[in-house]
């Protein structure tokens, strides 16, 4: 992957995921786990627009550390809002969340706009600034990989319960089946981060866009029925996937 490909997949992730989010938000405002997935996206177009503005070396050095530290604030976020959207989408009394995942959430995102959880931002392989770990970096690993789990453990089992119906079922398994890959694709930018060699795949990272637009027309995700045709959904879609590359160069 080259660093043009990493600015194509950031900014047009970050534009359809917040395209998404208010589509979804505004179908049903009064709905939990609309509210819910929407911030989700929300929060993942933000910290993809952030890492986005880190990737252009003319970009000031200040400049460049709070893009990162504000991108990792709001990327400390959607684990809990996605935890947060399962137990609200699987059950019309949802559990309660544990208080750790929230604790951990907001500590994190606190601390991301300190020096104490990104020191610098550094040259690394192609990126002209890629984040330098502080000492409480630790936190937002122990939320991005603990509440997410406990998110897709809740939706696999969902999977498996017959007696959530066919539909259900097909809607839980969308969602985990975009939302994992783009969390495998994300997770590889962490090696990076503690300054082992490898280059990140973000390539499944739009994922998550494209299987919900997929659960929403076919399985009736967040019970929206799309009144515009599939033609003309998916035809905006390519409009912002295709255009986006002219506005980058």
């Amino acid at each position: 992957m080259t660093l043009d490909v990493f600015r194509f997949i950031t900014l047009t992730s970050s534009i359809s995921f917040l395209v998404l989010a208010v589509f979804i938000y505004l179908k049903d405002r009064a709905s939990k786990p609309n509210q819910t997935f929407g911030t989700f996206m929300t929060f993942c177009a933000l910290w993809s627009f952030g890492f986005f503005l880190t990737m252009f070396g003319s970009v000031p050095h200040d400049v460049a550390i709070w893009c990162s530290r504000v991108s990792h604030f709001f990327g400390c976020l959607p684990a809990i809002c996605f935890l947060r959207f399962v137990v609200t989408f699987l059950d019309d009394k949802p559990k309660k969340i544990h208080p750790v995942h929230y604790i951990l959430a907001g500590v994190a995102a606190l601390s991301s706009l300190t020096p104490w959880f990104i020191i610098d931002v550094p040259r690394k392989l192609f990126f002209p600034y890629y984040p330098e770990p502080g000492p409480l970096y630790p936190l937002l690993l122990s939320t991005y990989f603990g509440t997410f789990a406990t998110a897709f453990v809740l939706l696999y089992k969902a999977c498996r319960d017959k007696s959530l119906g066919t539909l259900k079922r097909m809607q839980s398994l969308w969602t985990l089946v975009g939302v994992l890959l783009a969390w495998i694709s994300v997770s590889t930018l962490f090696l990076l981060i503690y300054n082992v060699p490898i280059v990140p795949q973000m390539t499944l990272f739009p994922l998550i866009a494209i299987t919900t637009i997929y659960a929403i027309l076919r399985y009736r995700f967040l019970d929206i029925r799309v009144v515009i045709t599939r033609a003309g959904l998916l035809l905006a879609v390519y409009v912002v996937v295709l255009g986006v590359p002219f506005v980058v160069g």
